[in-house]
């Protein structure tokens, strides 16, 4: 365990704007009520202007001391903004860094290829590397209820600022660092930046210019010693897992496209190689493979469902109904499909292998480690020495006499470090331009799970069982009257056949349109929403921020889950329970458009509720000059605009037609 107390630093939310004459940088402690504001330029400030905005004035070489030590958290600062803040904080003056800024941004010069060489923050954290790329902080603090609105003046005027403009901007600022603050403390980003903080303390010894990676970033850090080894590359299938020929699993009709595929596959890598040999890089050579399709058809498992296959994996269609429902189903998914497939079919090479190989080993332990220790929690008798004598014959890397906290942090900090390590691993083996990437090595590989699924809902479709859906790493089914020791039976044989482990659960209530589309439900709690009519009914994962308010998915749940409630009825429930947010829609103007209400032009991100004596709210292409409508909201629907923040209650006027319109839209998509 790395003793750096990476993790005890203090985290200050940073943000910055950069105009002609004036440039201002704005903070908000994490960890207390801080703020301060630094201007310079040829705008005069004075202390009243950051105290109106909550904030103290300070001069940058404070900003520099202050820094010292502190975990700076930002939002989409790693192209630009990152390089501002350093130079305004060290003192440049706002002519070099207006310099920089224009160099960046509309010269488009690499920060490390100007002269002179332009340096980031140190140890900075952006939240972006959790999010949707894109994703901008005005989307995710709309969603959050937080102030989006955009200052009361031109960020690209040309001309020194008068002092209301000035205020004007450091009020805007100083919400937007705010803004950071408070979209930092959000569960999912703050589980997020523990998953990044464990990953650097056990693996990157606890080095602080980790903190600027992405997780994919992180991972391939860690396996590869820092690119100190380099992956292989297969060059050609062999269909084999466990001693098993795949192909002779499936249909001819699929075998036979794998057959030519693999041909086409390849050649592209004898292709790749002389690219490469003549002197282009991995990534540009790679983009051959790009051009091979992957074979995708459908075919029939017995008369009720179609079996489809692609690239993204096995799905699912029930032929002769378009939603299910059952109780008591069975779901069994591969443990660990993508780290077992790559070992069993050595997609990396032995050096890399070895250190993934340890990574697989340390989250088994760990997790073994967190049963045991929420065992002793749930019995409410905690000894420390108990659990440390049980956990050490795992070989785990713990604190010598550590205190209950400590240990419960090391247990958390391994699992959530080990857990990142396997699974960006993965994506990055699939990922042209990255030293891991084996193009056919991880097809092949997610092939022979595609095969493997399959067999096994073969198995149990044989037996009596109803398939009810295949994703990527499991089975979901209907019993149909075979008993416990039967399916064990079935799974079992499986295992040992394929070499591969299954994990077993049993849901109560299953709900499903789709592979991409259902609900799963246990001890009348809802275990898991997905698609996009659910999967927003509530702001747990900021990666899903979706483009409808969330009283649709509300509503729409909860009808799916009980088809007897009248969708009226339940839309007015949520009416009654007057949350506002769940009311408002959160929109984004698309390249090339406009948001308009009432022919107004707004700005780019906007937040609003519908009611029937608002403002009408439309899409202005610039291109062709023509209105459209906004992405869900219903034809010729008025809207009131609340960019600033929402209204404290429901309006009176609330368009609840249209609200209804929509939810009956997506309803109809199940039904």
């Amino acid at each position: 365990m790395n003793n750096n107390n990476i993790s005890n630093k203090e985290k200050i939310a940073v943000s910055v704007a950069v105009l002609s004459h004036t440039a201002v940088v704005t903070t908000s402690s994490i960890d207390s009520d801080e703020k301060y504001v630094v201007v310079i330029g040829d705008t005069a400030c004075n202390d009243q202007i950051a105290k109106a905005a909550g904030a103290t004035l300070v001069e940058p070489s404070f900003l520099r001391k202050y820094f010292y030590d502190k975990r700076l958290v930002t939002f989409n600062a790693k192209q630009v903004d990152q390089y501002l803040i350093r130079s305004i904080v060290e003192g440049k003056d706002i002519e070099s860094v207006k310099w920089i800024q224009n160099e960046i941004v509309v010269n488009k010069v690499k920060p490390y290829k100007l002269t002179p060489k332009q340096r980031g923050l140190f140890g900075n954290f952006d939240i972006t590397s959790l999010l949707q790329q894109g994703t901008g902080l005005e989307e995710v603090a709309g969603r959050m209820g937080l102030s989006i609105a955009d200052p009361e003046l031109f960020l690209g005027t040309s001309r020194v600022l008068k002092s209301d403009e000035l205020d004007a901007l450091v009020k805007y600022l100083v919400t937007r660092a705010d803004n950071i603050k408070k979209v930092f403390n959000h569960p999912y980003v703050t589980a997020g930046y523990r998953q990044h903080l464990s990953m650097i303390e056990r693996y990157l010894d606890g080095k602080e210019q980790y903190f600027s990676m992405t997780g994919a970033q992180l991972a391939m850090a860690a396996i590869t010693r820092n690119n100190t080894f380099k992956n292989h590359k297969k060059q050609t299938f062999d269909w084999i897992l466990n001693g098993r020929n795949i192909l002779e699993h499936i249909p001819e009709m699929w075998a036979s496209e794998l057959k030519e595929y693999q041909q086409k596959m390849e050649l592209a890598m004898k292709n790749y190689l002389a690219e490469i040999a003549e002197g282009k890089s991995s990534y540009d050579a790679g983009k051959v493979f790009k051009e091979v399709p992957f074979p995708s058809d459908k075919f029939l498992l017995g008369d009720d469902v179609e079996i489809s296959y692609s690239g993204g994996g096995l799905h699912t269609k029930r032929v002769n109904q378009k939603m299910v429902r059952a109780k008591k189903v069975k779901h069994y998914d591969i443990e660990g499909a993508y780290t077992e497939i790559i070992l069993a079919k050595k997609i990396f090479s032995p050096e890399i292998e070895q250190i993934y190989r340890g990574c697989k080993t340390d989250k088994f332990n760990f997790k073994k480690m967190k049963k045991i220790f929420e065992a002793a929690e749930k019995s409410g008798m905690i000894d420390v020495f108990d659990i440390l004598d049980k956990v050490r014959p795992l070989g785990l890397d713990l604190p010598g006499t550590p205190t209950i906290g400590e240990l419960k942090r090391a247990i958390e900090e391994g699992v959530e470090a080990s857990k990142l390590a396997t699974n960006e691993s993965t994506g990055n083996a699939d990922r042209n331009g990255t030293v891991l990437y084996n193009p056919i090595g991880m097809t092949e590989g997610r092939i022979c799970l595609q095969v493997a699924l399959y067999d096994l809902a073969k198995r149990l479709h044989e037996r009596g069982a109803d398939i009810l859906s295949i994703n990527t790493d499991g089975v979901f089914c209907d019993p149909k009257g075979l008993t416990e020791a039967e399916l064990s039976e079935i799974v079992s044989g499986w295992e040992v056949y394929w070499g591969l482990k299954i994990g077993a659960e049993t849901i109560d209530y299953y709900i499903a349109k789709s592979d991409n589309d259902r609900i799963l439900i246990n001890n009348a709690t809802i275990v898991e929403a997905k698609g996009d009519d659910l999967v927003h009914y509530e702001l747990a994962n900021l990666k899903k921020l979706g483009t409808k308010p969330r009283v649709v998915d509300q509503v729409v749940l909860e009808k799916l889950i009980h088809p007897d409630r009248d969708l009226k009825d339940i839309f007015e429930k949520r009416i009654q329970a007057g949350i506002v947010s769940d009311f408002a829609f959160c929109t984004k103007a698309q390249r090339g458009t406009k948001t308009v209400f009432d022919l107004k032009v707004e700005q780019r991100v906007n937040r609003f509720l519908l009611t029937t004596s608002g403002e009408e709210v439309r899409s202005f292409s610039i291109k062709t000059g023509e209105l459209g409508k906004v992405a869900n909201v219903p034809n010729n629907a008025r809207a009131l605009l609340c960019n600033d923040k929402l209204p404290e209650s429901l309006p009176d006027d609330l368009d609840k037609g249209a609200y209804l319109e929509l939810i009956e839209a997506v309803y109809q998509h199940w039904v």
